[in-house]
C-alpha cells in the first residue's frame, strides 16, 4: 500500500466529515485501507498517521470542546433562528465561523437530535440569560425524532441484534451491532491496548435499548460511546441478558 495513498486518503475523508477524522475502523470501512497496511510499516499509531496528514488527531478521552461552550453557541444558533438548527444550518455556521463545533462532533458529544434539543433545554433552563431558548426548545421538542432515532443507511424500525459493553482501562463503551462479535474483533484492532468484553444483550430493538442505557448513564459519559461507570453501574448492565 502506497504511503501517498494513505496519506491522502486520511485527507480525503477528513474533509468530508466536517473535518473530524476517522477512526481506524470506519477509515477501513470508507477505503478499504486495513490496519495491516500501515501499522509497523510507516507507523506504529494511528495518531501519527493522522499528523503527517496534516489533521488535528482524535485521541481518545480529550475533550477539546468544553461541552457547556459547544451547549453555548448551540443556543446562539437556535436563538438566531427561532428553533433548533437543522444539520445544513450548523454546517453553513461552522463555515462561517470556524469555532462553532463541528456536526459530527455534536452528535458524538451531545447523542442524537432528540438527545442534543434535550441537553441544551437542560443547558437553558440552568442559566437565565438562556430562558428564551429553553422556551423556543418546548415547541421543538415534539418534532424532534425519537431516542431511538437510526444513524444514517439504518433501518428507522426495530433492529435485531445485541447491545454490547467493552472495557478499556478503566472506561466503559456501550455499543450495538447486528454482529457484536465481529463489532468486537473490529474494536480490538483500533485500540492500542488490551479491550475487554464485558457483557451482552440480546434484543430485537438494539437502537432503542442503546438510547435507554445512554440515557442512563448521560452524567458519566467521556465522549462518544465511552462512559465513566462504577462497579454497580457495571453490574446493573451485566442483570440484563435479553431486552
Amino acid at each position: 500500500m502506497d504511503k501517498k495513498r494513505i496519506l491522502a486518503e486520511i485527507r480525503r475523508t477528513t474533509e468530508q466529515n466536517d473535518g473530524d477524522p476517522l477512526g481506524i475502523d470506519r477509515f477501513r470501512e470508507e477505503t478499504g485501507i486495513r490496519k495491516e497496511d500501515w501499522y509497523g510499516i510507516y507507523w506504529a499509531r494511528w495518531s501519527d498517521a493522522q499528523a503527517e496528514a496534516g489533521v488535528e488527531p482524535n485521541r481518545f478521552g480529550e475533550d477539546p470542546i468544553e461541552k457547556d461552550e459547544l451547549l453555548r453557541q448551540v443556543a446562539l444558533l437556535t436563538r438566531e433562528l427561532g428553533r433548533y438548527p437543522t444539520k445544513p444550518e450548523c454546517k453553513l455556521r461552522k463555515r462561517r465561523n470556524p469555532s462553532f463545533p463541528n456536526v459530527s462532533t455534536l452528535r458524538r458529544r451531545l447523542g442524537a437530535k432528540a438527545e442534543q434539543v434535550s441537553r441544551l433545554k437542560d443547558y437553558c433552563e440552568r442559566h437565565d440569560e438562556w430562558q428564551d431558548v429553553a422556551s423556543l426548545l418546548e415547541h421543538s421538542l415534539p418534532d424532534v425524532p425519537p431516542e431511538t432515532e437510526a444513524l444514517p443507511g439504518e433501518d428507522a424500525g426495530l433492529l435485531a441484534g445485541q447491545v454490547y459493553m467493552l472495557k478499556h482501562n478503566k472506561a466503559y463503551k456501550i455499543g450495538r451491532s447486528t454482529d457484536a462479535a465481529r463489532r468486537y474483533r473490529d474494536i480490538k484492532v483500533q485500540m492500542p491496548y488490551a479491550t475487554e468484553e464485558v457483557h451482552v444483550i440480546e434484543t430485537d430493538d438494539t437502537v432503542g435499548i442503546e438510547a435507554y442505557w445512554h440515557k442512563r448513564f448521560a452524567s458519566m459519559r467521556l465522549e462518544g460511546e465511552w462512559f465513566q461507570l462504577s462497579a454497580s453501574d457495571v453490574r446493573a448492565f451485566k442483570k440484563r441478558r435479553f431486552q
